[in-house]
């Protein structure tokens, strides 16, 4: 059962009104709202000393409200940790959000009465590893970008995919001057 939501807004200035608005639909559903501190202060909130860590431990469900940048933040920040998102999109194109602002308290009835499906998605994980040490490493919802550097040499790839948590003997090796990975976008359901 979804009881507490954690709030993650855009960084722009003009998602004060709809997160208002957002927070007290939320709040008269009966919905605990998690925030980092920062809103919670420019909303005028008591903020708990709670950090985002702690708030992502305490999460039922993830609340990303701005556009498809929002929600690739979000995205990062429950991965692995098992936690839904539902992105609202408050600007002219979301291609991964899931709702527009004008659409949240429909979707708010669907979460109260239970009539919702969680839809699992895969993330991609891409590191960059020198000398068999990792030099970065990140995780993507939608794709990966890799590029040399402007008069560069070739980059030398090794693509091996994870299933079900082993690494299975399938590894690719590649010269090449770039790659964009991109998982595939399943058709969305009416």
């Amino acid at each position: 059962m979804i009881e507490k939501v954690f709030v993650i807004p855009t960084f722009r200035e003009s998602v004060l009104p709809p997160l208002k608005k957002i927070i007290e639909l939320l709040e008269r559903g009966g919905f605990s709202i998690l925030l980092q501190s920062d809103f919670a202060l420019k909303l005028g909130r008591s903020s708990p000393d709670s950090s985002e860590e702690e708030n992502l431990r305490n999460a039922d469900i993830v609340l990303s409200l701005g556009g498809d940048g929002t929600l690739l933040r979000a995205a990062r920040m429950v991965f692995g940790k098992g936690i839904p998102i539902l992105g609202v999109n408050l600007g002219s194109l979301g291609f991964l959000t899931e709702v527009s602002f004008e659409e949240f308290e429909k979707a708010l009835e669907a979460l109260l009465s239970g009539r919702y499906r969680i839809v699992e998605r895969m993330m991609l994980s891409a590191s960059v590893i020198r000398d068999g040490k990792a030099l970065f490493t990140s995780c993507a919802l939608n794709d990966v970008v890799l590029h040399r550097r402007s008069g560069g040499p070739l980059l030398h790839l090794s693509i091996r995919r994870q299933l079900f948590g082993r690494w299975p003997h399938c590894q690719h090796s590649h010269r090449l001057h770039g790659l964009l990975a991109v998982r595939r976008r399943a058709h969305r359901e009416p």
